[in-house]
C-alpha cells in the first residue's frame, strides 16, 4: 500500500528517534515506547531481520529450512503453519506486533526457467496476514518484481546510497511513503572493476545473484550494506544472493513503529492483559497501559 505516510513520533511530530536494545526515545519531546516485536516469515540468513533491529525491533525467525548464520531468536518451521498456529492460539491475535513475510520468489522470478514447479505461497499467505492487520497487528510482504502483490511500494538500492539496483516490492497493510529511484545518483561514479563474458569492466552497481563465479563477488557486502568486507558479513554468498538489504527494512520498520504508536495514541492497539482495546465494547479489563504480565510477574 503507497501512500505519503512520514515515521514521525505521534505526540510531537519529531522523525529524531534513538535506540538501545530496551526501547526507543523520540528526541523531540522524550516519549518512551519498548522495542516492538516482529515475526520474520521465510527469514531466510536475516537480511530483512538486521533492519528491523536496526529500526528498533526485537525480531524472531521463521523458516522451514535450518538457518545456522540468522542473528536472533529462530525457530525451524513451516511458515504458514507457524503463523496458522499462532493465529488459533492466541485470539486475538497479540503474539507479536506486526509481521514481514517473504516467501520464496522463484515462482515469480524473471530468472526461472519453469514457474510451475515453484509453489505459490502468496496466496494462502495473504488471507492469514490480513487477519493479523484486522487484529492491529500490521504486515509487511516482500517479493520480487511481477509477483501479484497488492499496491506494493518499490524499493531500489539507489534510494539508500547502495550499489545494487535489486528492484523489491513490498506490500503493507498500513501506508508508506513510495520513493524514487536514483539511478542517475548511483551512475556518477563507477568503483567496481568487474569482468563478465570475456571482458573487464567499471561498473557502478554490483550484480548480486547466484554464486558470483568470482565476478565482483568480492563487492558483495559492501554494495548490499551487509558489511565493508565478507569479515564482516555473517553470511555465505548463497545466502547473502537471496537477502534483502538491511537498509530496505530500516526504512520500512522506522515507519511501521511510527505507525503503532500512532495506533497506540488513539487507543487501537490491544491490551496486553485481555487483548482488547480500550475502544472495543467487550474491553473491560482496567489494567490497560500497565506493564504487560510477564514484566509484572517479575
Amino acid at each position: 500500500m503507497s501512500g505519503t505516510a512520514q515515521p514521525s513520533c505521534p505526540y510531537c511530530g519529531s522523525i529524531r528517534y534513538s535506540r538501545d536494545e530496551e526501547s526507543i526515545l523520540c528526541e523531540g519531546c522524550g516519549a518512551e515506547f519498548p522495542r516492538p516485536r516482529l515475526l520474520d516469515l521465510c527469514c531466510g540468513a536475516g537480511g530483512a531481520a538486521k533492519g528491523y533491529h536496526d529500526a528498533g525491533w526485537d525480531v524472531i525467525g521463521v523458516d522451514i529450512e535450518p538457518q545456522p548464520n540468522y542473528p536472533y531468536t529462530f525457530y525451524q518451521a513451516d511458515a504458514l503453519e507457524f503463523l496458522a498456529e499462532a493465529l488459533d492460539k492466541y485470539a486475538p491475535f497479540n503474539y507479536v506486533d506486526a509481521i514481514h513475510a517473504s516467501p520464496p520468489c522463484q515462482r515469480w522470478s524473471s530468472k526461472t526457467k519453469d514457474k510451475d514447479k515453484h509453489p505459490d505461497l502468496i496466496t494462502p499467505l495473504r488471507p492469514m496476514l490480513q487477519l493479523a492487520a484486522s487484529e492491529g497487528v500490521p504486515y509487511v510482504m516482500e517479493n520480487v518484481m511481477g509477483a501479484p502483490l497488492i499496491e506494493p511500494v518499490m524499493l531500489c538500492g539507489s534510494m539508500f546510497e547502495l550499489s545494487v539496483r535489486r528492484h523489491r516490492l513490498f506490500e503493507t497493510s498500513f501506508d508508506l511513503f513510495q520513493p524514487e529511484c536514483q539511478h542517475d545518483i548511483q551512475d556518477l561514479d563507477k568503483p567496481y572493476i568487474l569482468y563478465d563474458h570475456g571482458k573487464w569492466y567499471r561498473s557502478s552497481v554490483v550484480h548480486v545473484f547466484g554464486t558470483g563465479g568470482g565476478k565482483g563477488r568480492d563487492y558483495w557486502p559492501e554494495a548490499m550494506g551487509i558489511g565493508d568486507t565478507w569479515d564482516d558479513c555473517w553470511m555465505t554468498p548463497k545466502e547473502l544472493s537471496e537477502a534483502i538489504p538491511p537498509a530496505y527494512t530500516q526504512w520500512i520498520g522506522e515507519q511501521m513503529i511510527a505507525f503503532l504508536a500512532h495506533e497506540k495514541s488513539l487507543g487501537r492497539v490491544a491490551c496486553e492483559w485481555c487483548g482488547h482495546t480500550p475502544a472495543d465494547a467487550t474491553h473491560a479489563c482496567s489494567r490497560f497501559g500497565e506493564a504487560p504480565p510477564e514484566e509484572a510477574a517479575a
